[in-house]
């Protein structure tokens, strides 16, 4: 009597299996919300509260609080449903953050909770901290509890050019909760190269696993609204959204990439900024300062 129940357990294990085998993002491993989905899942140089999610130092351009939350459904597939809320602001000196993250269905489900600060060490230079603890829950088969962290830093090597580095869950564990929270460094770097125009290039490597290339364009095609492609590999996979400046305070993203094996991953997110200035949510000419 347990086979139907044990079918969809095992087409969601099948499922993660693949992403792994095949070295898609999967659920623990650090992204940039709807916008970085967007982008290639380029994450390391996305400013803003994308840092909780992505690289802790990239909080320090929040100069007020926000929040963001976020959905996507990898492949298409009901039990690879993602969703994610976080919320930052300054605090102690720097910025603080704070997020939930969870993924599956009820037969397996994965769920993160993560803490951040970030701080400015000196002019273009910042260091950021993340905490994680998360949880495995496999009904028939019982629970498992991890914590591990990552620590990041960005720099402003020259006028619009910033260089980011993320060393995610250095602590190293073995079985399934090396899967759960792979250990992986990642090196990027960020070209503003004009007001409308950024460039993301990244080299993401896990410790067991390829090399996986990463490059997105956000280009700002009116004010209210902007456009945003990308590419990956280890997996190909290929990226396009969009970004609605709904007021000042308001930005609604939407996303989708393909993988030329497992189909469609479409993602939204919505970020609220209590800033009152009159440009969109994120100011390039504030990055970093």
């Amino acid at each position: 009597m347990r086979q139907p129940a044990a079918l969809p357990i095992l087409l969601a294990a099948c499922a993660v299996f693949a992403c792994t085998c095949t070295q898609a993002q999967t659920s623990m491993q650090p992204n940039g919300g709807a916008k970085g989905s967007a982008m290639g899942n380029t994450f390391l140089g996305l400013a803003g509260i994308s840092g909780i999610f992505g690289n802790p130092a990239n909080l320090t351009s929040i100069s007020q609080w926000e929040a963001q939350g976020y959905a996507q459904n990898r492949f298409l597939l009901p039990e690879l449903k993602e969703m994610g809320i976080d919320l930052a602001a300054p605090a102690l000196g720097g910025t603080a953050g704070i997020g939930l993250r969870q993924s599956g269905f009820s037969g397996y489900k994965e769920q993160l909770a993560q803490v951040c600060y970030s701080r400015l060490l000196g002019p273009g230079f910042g260091l950021g901290i993340r905490f994680d603890a998360g949880a495995l829950s496999i009904p028939e088969y019982g629970n498992v509890l991890a914590v591990n962290g990552s620590f990041g830093l960005h720099a402003e090597l020259l006028p619009g050019l910033i260089a980011a580095v993320l060393v995610d869950h250095p602590f190293r564990q073995s079985g399934i909760l090396a899967e759960f929270m792979p250990a992986q460094l990642g090196a990027g770097i960020r070209y503003e190269a004009s007001e409308k125009t950024r460039i993301l290039i990244e080299l993401i490597k896990g410790v067991d696993h390829p090399a996986s290339f990463r490059a997105g364009l956000d280009y700002q095609l009116l004010p209210i609204l902007s456009f945003q492609t990308g590419m990956a590999t280890a997996p190909s996979l290929f990226s396009i959204g969009a970004g609605l400046h709904l007021s000042p305070q308001f930005r609604l993203d939407i996303a989708s990439s393909y993988h030329q094996w497992l189909g469609f991953t479409p993602a939204i997110g919505l970020t609220f900024s209590n800033s009152k200035k009159e440009s969109p949510v994120e100011n390039p000419s504030q990055f970093f300062r």
